[in-house]
């Protein structure tokens, strides 16, 4: 078979999975999770399995090589066109214009896929015991799995518009993962949030694909044709240069041009879509209460699947961002992965804690991609996906063994009750810390090479792009090593929830596999650079030889190095005897003012609700008085006519039409009553009438004639 063939399958299996499992019923309770399990352990078997496939044809050795299948799906009805990439280079007629369906098999897809079927399936074997006794068991399982199918659908598109069904579909699962705890107001707040925001981002979705198909046509929406050759980029520059596909040079990108109008601004649409997918400042509020959900929920939407589909669609359109939006992207994710880590510093619950740093470690993604680190903020994406799981997986498993406490200021010392839950936390934190010899610090420095690169080739405040990211790389360890200190190192704060922890065997087997791919997936022995490497587009390929020289020179990049130590020292001397340090410190007039500050979310909750949530709230409100009042009275008086209109006409029928037919047929009646009093049944009688007629009728015709 086929990659695309295998992937294909291996995309249908969850959705079969989550049709199976809805249909199991409610009280099939272990039935349904194994059965929505065991599709996604196919899943992972066949994405290996595609993986192995197109490695022997030669997947990382040929650069561009690209499986693709377009079929016709939304005709425009427009008529023929020319063919805009046809054969040895003859233009012929296509039956067929308008926009295609498909997948699309390339190194990031199969990367991509490989890392969503592998944390999706770890996910789904530890909420098997995380979830248990939860009267929804079996509908989460079926959310899960359908949560999944979409995820890997969206990777596997080889059409823009394909793109965005399955990015909807994405979000669609999210808002009712969010809100899975139906019962719980704050999960309904929640769920709202996480939908409003993901829609506001959404319209820059549209209006991205508007400017595509007004300036581009719908050819600009097919990533490559079955050749393997980038449809979008080429219909884009053919646009750009105001020349036919055909004298569009092979190699050349987009990227590479500044300053191009519509193409800028259809670049920052498609960024502000995945702004709010990947929780990017201004819109971030989201992700914080996306907390609610069940925990294996939390680790699919920060690991494999929600948010990572924002930092996919920047990559995959990557070819058509203009100079001028990739200085943009860089800007939003430096100030994204500096409030995510300030934020973090005061966080009390663990996954809230752990939600602030996906934010950060989010915008280190986008800044590496708006650097030009195409392979570094793929790469991050991976290495996060793994460590990130680590850690949301741990923390559930926290949470379950001391009954459902989220609060860190209780804990204390679990690392003796929950030894392996300790380790892997421990794991994680070294990872996202870019401890030297773990995963993320391979992404994180060849990351930061770029971002020093690029800083320092713009000069002046550019290098600002550089020095934030890298004291930010500080404020990571501190918070972290804050957190695991917190739960785990130290006294117990509270001896009953310390006496009741403990781990649960089947939830510590999905720690143990995500904890060792944490360790090595960065390690170039997996030569994940190189699968990454082989589907950048060839801007990437071509960067400017003053930004090649500065990355050579910062390959001194201490920071990588210590970061880690210094940071894990400071918050260790803090907390080392507990919360009393850090509470005298902030008895201190401006340390508290900044700490209200950060505990508050720097009040960009507050600032959504009025900028966004108060306005909608009001529209809804006046739009249910026009409601209550204007529509349902028009009803209401329309209604209150027609009563009226009836009863009149019940009236006049009664009166009119009712007493006319009464009083002729009581006349016929009476008339009858005369007439039957003449019926004696005596022949004298009716001998002695006739008679008496015959005489009364020649009288009067004797009187008329005398007349006449």
């Amino acid at each position: 078979m086929s990659p695309s063939l295998l992937l294909f399958i291996a995309t249908c299996m969850p959705l079969l999975g989550a049709g199976l499992t809805l249909l199991a019923g409610p009280r099939a309770h272990r039935v349904a999770a194994y059965l929505a399990t065991s599709c996604m352990v196919l899943t992972l078997g066949l994405s290996a399995t595609a993986l192995v496939v197109w490695l022997g044809k030669g997947g990382i050795q040929q650069a561009h090589y690209v499986e693709a299948l377009n079929v016709p799906w939304l005709p425009l009805g427009l008529g023929h066109a020319a063919a805009p990439f046809p054969r040895h280079g003859v233009q012929r007629a296509t039956p067929f214009y308008g926009f295609t369906a498909g997948v699309m098999v390339d190194s990031l897809t199969l990367t991509m896929f490989m890392m969503i079927s592998l944390i999706g399936t770890l996910v789904h074997v530890f909420a098997i015991t995380y979830m248990a006794g939860d009267p929804r068991y079996v509908r989460l399982f079926g959310l899960l799995n359908f949560f999944c199918f979409s995820m890997l659908a969206l990777v596997l598109s080889s059409n823009l518009l394909e793109l965005f069904v399955f990015w909807e579909m994405v979000g669609a699962c999210s808002y009712l993962l969010v809100g899975f705890y139906v019962d719980h107001a704050s999960a309904g707040r929640a769920s709202s949030k996480t939908l409003i925001v993901n829609r506001i981002g959404d319209t820059g979705f549209l209006l991205g694909m508007g400017l595509l198909l007004v300036h581009c046509g719908p050819a600009a929406f097919t990533f490559y044709n079955r050749f393997g050759r980038p449809v979008m980029a080429r219909a884009v520059m053919a646009a750009v240069h105001g020349a036919g596909p055909l004298a569009v040079l092979h190699g050349h990108g987009v990227a590479a041009v500044s300053g191009m109008g519509w193409l800028s601004w259809c670049g920052l649409c498609f960024f502000f879509a995945a702004m709010a997918k990947s929780a990017q400042f201004p819109l971030h509020t989201w992700l914080p209460d996306a907390m609610e959900g069940p925990t294996p929920v939390s680790a699919l939407i920060h690991a494999a699947t929600m948010v990572a589909a924002g930092v996919y669609l920047v990559a995959r359109l990557y070819p058509i961002l203009t100079l001028d939006v990739r200085l943009i992207i860089a800007i939003v994710g430096c100030v994204t992965l500096a409030m995510g880590a300030m934020l973090a510093l005061v966080a009390t619950q663990i996954k809230r804690v752990l939600a602030y740093s996906t934010i950060s470690q989010l915008g280190y993604m986008m800044l590496f991609l708006g650097c030009g680190g195409y392979v570094a903020g793929l790469f991050q994406l991976i290495t996060h996906a793994f460590f990130k799981s680590t850690l949301f997986l741990a923390a559930g498993s926290v949470i379950h063994g001391v009954n459902h406490e989220h609060d860190i200021r209780r804990m204390g010392g679990l690392w003796r009750r929950m030894p392996i839950t300790a380790g892997a936390f421990l794991v994680g934190a070294l990872a996202i810390t870019a401890t030297p010899w773990f995963s993320g610090y391979y992404s994180k420095e060849l990351g930061m090479a770029a971002v020093g690169g690029y800083s320092f080739a713009l000069g002046g405040d550019g290098k600002l792009l550089f020095y934030v990211s890298a004291a930010a790389t500080f404020l990571t360890a501190f918070y972290m090593w804050r957190c695991w200190w917190l739960v785990f190192g130290g006294k117990p704060r509270d001896q009953d929830l310390y006496d009741r922890a403990s781990e649960a065997p089947m939830m510590t087997l999905p720690l143990i596999l995500l904890g060792v791919m944490a360790v090595v997936a960065g390690h170039p022995f997996l030569e994940a650079q190189k699968l990454l490497a082989a589907s950048a587009p060839a801007v990437v390929r071509q960067m400017p030889a003053r930004v090649a020289a500065n990355v050579s020179a910062l390959r001194v990049t201490a920071w990588v190095h210590f970061a880690f130590i210094f940071g894990a020292l400071a918050a260790v001397l803090l907390y080392l005897r507990g919360l009393g340090t850090a509470d005298r410190m902030r008895r201190f007039p401006g340390v508290n003012l900044i700490y209200v500050w950060l505990k508050n979310g720097m009040f960009f909750d507050d600032l959504f609700d009025g900028a966004v949530s108060a306005p909608v709230r009001l529209t809804a409100y006046i739009a249910g008085l026009f409601d209550r009042f204007v529509l349902n009275g028009a009803i209401a008086g329309a209604a209150a006519g027609v009563r009226k209109t009836a009863t009149a006409a019940g009236a006049i029928d009664r009166i009119a039409v009712d007493g006319t037919v009464d009083a002729l047929a009581a006349a016929a009646g009476h008339v009858g009553q005369t007439l039957r009093g003449a019926q004696t049944g005596r022949v004298r009688l009716y001998l002695l009438s006739m008679v008496s007629a015959v005489a009364l009728v020649a009288v009067v015709l004797a009187i008329f004639l005398a007349l006449h």
